[in-house]
């Protein structure tokens, strides 16, 4: 292989998209799917609207399943952003907040509900598991979770990744079932504070 003035590193397709060429893509295929759905949109229309090959974006994102989790991905991270910046209280009560909200952003978003929409329906379990989408939760949640535990009666019988999981599954029922279940903004904010701290409380004795 011919020395290319990288060092000996192969120049990819990452000359042809700049230095963050995930960021790209992933705008690309968000202004592709706001404009025509996202069924509708395909990897040939990601790349048409960057100017680059097919094989290009696939370099970065092995499939449009890939793709939209991608989008997925960041849109969580972007609210659970807008979370830390609106958060209130102390202990459980700042817990079942932040719960709260971020099902309350969640039902809002689009992308996000994607995890709940029967079209989609392969993603959960992806989105789920993805070791990225893991760490950006355990970011959010692991410090209100110790802060708790140490200071404001969080169980501590339970694993803190086990704790995170199960306000995941409870934010996802929420976010599923909602509207079926007829749940208003202010019921689902009564719930959190009731049942997620009820949960959450550390056992009497």
């Amino acid at each position: 292989m011919g020395d290319d003035g990288s060092g000996g590193r192969k120049r990819g397709p990452k000359s042809a998209l700049g230095n963050d060429p995930r960021t790209r893509i992933h705008d690309a295929a968000l202004a592709c799917f706001e404009k025509q759905g996202i069924r509708a949109t395909n990897m040939d229309d990601v790349a048409n609207a960057l100017g680059v090959s097919r094989p290009t974006v696939y370099y970065y994102f092995a499939s449009k399943d890939d793709l939209i989790l991608e989008v997925v991905a960041r849109q969580v991270q972007q609210i659970l952003d807008s979370t830390r910046r609106r958060l209130r209280g102390r202990g459980l009560d700042r817990i079942a907040h932040a719960a709260y909200l971020t099902v309350a952003e969640s039902l809002a978003n689009p992308y996000v509900r994607l995890l709940v929409d029967a079209e989609f329906a392969q993603l959960t379990p992806m989105f789920l598991e993805s070791e990225r989408v893991l760490a950006i939760l355990g970011e959010f949640w692991t410090p209100l979770l110790t802060d708790a535990q140490e200071h404001h009666g969080l169980r501590t019988d339970r694993p803190l990744d086990e704790l995170i999981q199960w306000i995941m599954f409870a934010q996802f029922a929420l976010v599923e079932n909602a509207a079926g279940f007829g749940l208003d903004d202010d019921r689902i904010r009564d719930w959190m504070s009731t049942y997620v701290i009820a949960a959450l409380r550390q056992p009497a004795g």
